[in-house]
């Protein structure tokens, strides 16, 4: 016999172990005050003194707050939540008249959601408002905080609970097949999102403009230059800082829904060729298909996921181990336990998908410096401002980085450089 409950919990436990450890690897590099050698010349002491107690500071609230979460997942495991509030949904679906499956999983949704928004929202407002506030990065007030929280939630619940419905109908009809249909369904769903979250949902939260001005000509001129379909509805400036002082810019869709986002924090604090030199990046990701790239290695994780719990779904020891009475109409208990089971399995694909993202990071760098904008001194700059960490771990950033460090940026940027100027003398 499988004992399930002990393999889950095991896992999960060592898994956050390996976590801490790693933490307290990056924890040591981020008490030096010594400047590294590959930027000593570029920060001042005091800014790298900053930049250090500005990670500590985020590291410390990342190693405090998963232990509580995995403290908490334990002992709701150990101690039966789960299955009281399956049998709490029940008893709601008997009162409204509607005790079928799909009405007794939609209220343990709408219960468990609860519980991690109510639980999760002290942490967050003390990352904002003390956290972010102490470094200067805090522009939120508690009635935006107030406002992201109440939209979010409704999405999820306007959302999750017929995308839940349609998911129980199918796993239910399909039988054996249904990591097939159940593909197809997220397929569905992932280019549905791809089309409505620009136009419907991201304005719930920011304000986005079309670049105008010289910098829209200049924008404009680079886009035709590599082929991307640029126009006042594909490159937007966002009011992203109503919220925080952070700068980013971001490339998003596939197909007729490709859209550029640049921070209006990145516009406000960069000169026009360092802005050029962030398109040219974003650029590369559209010439070189990375989202695209991405969406197939996802693809091939669900489709791993979904076929292995198809395997699971009607096993009644991996109910049981959890206090539930059997697999009987009882989809969505099946898959958060599978979830939950399969933990580490997807810590292993992010590991893979974090390496091919690392990958394209460098490519779109590369495709940025061809382009004759970007150079180190660039992204230095941009590092600098966010008071982004100097010094990392190499296993703590293999583990968590989807994107390569600013040394290793940095250094591949610097050779690139070096021979497109030997190419164009």
């Amino acid at each position: 016999m499988v004992n399930y409950f002990v393999i889950a919990m095991s896992s999960f436990l060592l898994e956050h172990a390996y976590s801490i450890y790693l933490n307290m690897r990056q924890g040591k590099l981020l008490k030096i005050d010594k400047i590294p050698e590959y930027c000593k010349d570029r920060i001042t002491q005091e800014d790298f003194k900053k930049s250090q107690e500005y990670s500590k500071a985020k590291l410390d609230y990342k190693t405090l707050t998963s232990t509580i979460q995995v403290i908490t997942t334990f002992l709701s495991f150990y101690y039966p939540l789960y299955p009281y509030l399956w049998d709490l949904s029940l008893e709601f679906g008997e009162k409204i008249g509607y005790s079928n499956e799909i009405v007794r999983s939609c209220f343990l949704f709408v219960f468990t959601l609860g519980i991690s928004v109510v639980t999760e929202i002290p942490f967050s407002y003390y990352y904002q408002f003390v956290l972010e506030e102490k470094f200067g990065y805090n522009r939120m007030t508690p009635g935006l905080f107030i406002k992201d929280k109440v939209i979010s939630t409704l999405l999820m619940i306007g959302f999750g609970l017929p995308i839940l419905s349609l998911a129980i109908y199918i796993i239910n009809w399909s039988g054996p097949q249904l990591w097939f249909y159940c593909w197809l369904l997220l397929i569905g769903i992932t280019l549905l999102s791809i089309t409505i979250y620009p136009t419907f949902i991201q304005p719930l939260f920011n304000k986005f403009t079309p670049v105008d001005g010289e910098l829209a000509e200049s924008i404009f001129a680079l886009a035709k230059r590599v082929g991307f379909p640029a126009s006042k509805d594909t490159i937007f400036v966002v009011d992203n800082s109503k919220r925080d002082g952070h700068m980013n810019a971001y490339f998003y869709g596939l197909f007729g829904t490709k859209r550029i986002v640049l921070y209006d924090t990145l516009v406000n604090e960069l000169e026009r060729e360092e802005l050029l030199a962030v398109m040219g990046h974003e650029f590369g990701h559209y010439k070189m298909s990375h989202t695209l790239k991405q969406m197939l290695l996802v693809q091939v994780h669900l489709v791993t996921l979904l076929y292995v719990f198809s395997l699971l779904i009607n096993d009644d020891q991996l109910y049981q181990q959890f206090g539930f009475v059997s697999s009987k109409d009882a989809v969505f208990v099946g898959l958060t336990l599978f979830m939950f089971l399969y933990s580490p399995i997807d810590r292993i694909f992010s590991l893979i998908i974090n390496i091919f993202s690392r990958k394209y990071e460098f490519q779109a760098d590369d495709f940025a410096v061809e382009l004759g904008y970007l150079n180190s001194n660039h992204l230095f700059k941009l590092h600098f401002k966010e008071l982004g960490c100097l010094v990392y771990d190499p296993l703590y950033s293999a583990y968590h980085h989807s994107h390569p460090t600013l040394v290793e940026r940095s250094n591949n940027i610097d050779k690139k450089v070096k021979l497109y100027k030997l190419k164009n003398k």
